[in-house]
């Protein structure tokens, strides 16, 4: 059996990208806009992180893509601190960076069709999600009962 490594895309951003609010985005700085690469322009998910939290993306983007998860293409960012002048942590550093990119898909991810509230999860549009299904999770989120 041979598997087949996935390329990781180089991209620069197009200008124009806007911040996502908290409530959108898990703890790093996260834009939505556009990048250019090779392949074209496409719409994306922009994240500002540290060395290592960027290593952990394209690493698990990478690895994730080999085994045949549904993962959207990954970049390598080049990103300058006036393209992104929401950015606080681009200004932290004062001059171009690398930040990793992820093709924005038609489909919401997970964490915008779940509200976490307390101990307690609402599943918004699971059934419709179109990522897969997960009979027992999708039972367990409608009755309250656990795994």
């Amino acid at each position: 059996m041979s598997l087949t490594i996935p390329v990781i895309g180089l991209a620069n951003v197009v200008p124009g990208a806007t911040l996502l609010k908290a409530d959108e985005r898990d703890v790093n700085e996260t834009f939505i806009g556009f990048l250019e690469a090779a392949s074209g322009r496409h719409r994306a998910y922009i994240k500002i992180l540290t060395g290592k939290q960027l290593i952990n993306e394209l690493v698990s983007t990478t690895f994730g893509r080999a085994i045949g998860l549904p993962i959207p293409q990954g970049y390598l960012v080049r990103v300058l601190p006036e393209e992104l002048p929401d950015s606080i942590l681009l200004s932290n550093y004062g001059s171009e960076i690398f930040a990793f990119g992820s093709r924005a898909i038609d489909i919401p991810d997970l964490k915008r069709r779940i509200k976490v509230d307390g101990d307690h999860i609402v599943a918004t549009l699971f059934a419709t999600w179109k990522g897969g299904s997960i009979p027992i999770l999708s039972r367990c989120l409608k009755t309250g009962a656990s795994l």
